[in-house]
């Protein structure tokens, strides 16, 4: 009702691998790539080899991965698949825009992926002392702490919880009592 959706009985469902022929030699190819959310894909236009990225918009901002559906671990294999992609253009959904070449879209994607890992490390940093997931997320790794987003907080919240949990099974972070997380010392 918010956003007075409408159900299309001529939905067509579709998966990895798909190729939807618009005729006249123009057809696109879906690559699933989820992470971002479950069903987030990739379309690769043909013949003029453009690469949609969706929300993979490679901005400075890095990934977003605050979504109820969001993985991070998906994410970071879709983001590792898309490097073996190579394609004449490579356009997002907002902010970039159209890249022109692998090259120039490789750095872009370098520096995207990079802020999953300064994200965490920087998680790790803070974790030298315990704190709550509450405090983490007051923290502000993802929106910097003026911004004023209203899903920031929960955004922060659901993004850090996927770090921590990651830590705590590579046994770099430790529940030191409920709810509360520290880094474990080498």
């Amino acid at each position: 009702e918010d956003f007075h959706f409408v159900a299309r009985p001529d939905a067509l469902a579709f998966r990895d691998g798909t190729v939807f022929d618009l005729g006249g030699g123009v057809r696109i190819r879906v690559l699933h790539a989820p992470g971002h959310t479950r069903g987030h894909s990739f379309f690769w236009i043909e013949p003029d080899d453009v690469l949609y990225l969706g929300d993979i918009d490679l901005s400075s901002f890095g990934p977003y991965y605050g979504d109820a559906w969001s993985d991070l671990g998906d994410f970071e294999r879709s983001l590792a698949r898309l490097r073996h992609e190579e394609a004449i253009w490579y356009a997002t959904f907002h902010h970039i825009g159209v890249l022109k070449g692998q090259e120039a879209f490789l750095e872009r994607l370098d520096r995207f992926t990079a802020k999953i890992q300064q994200r965490e490390s920087r998680l790790i940093g803070f974790l030298a002392e315990p704190h709550s997931l509450e405090e983490v997320a007051a923290h502000r790794f993802i929106y910097r702490p003026g911004d004023n987003v209203p899903w920031a907080e929960s955004t922060e919240r659901r993004s850090m919880a996927m770090h921590i949990e990651r830590l705590v099974e590579t046994g770099r972070v430790a529940e030191v009592e409920p709810g509360r997380w520290r880094r474990v010392s080498n």
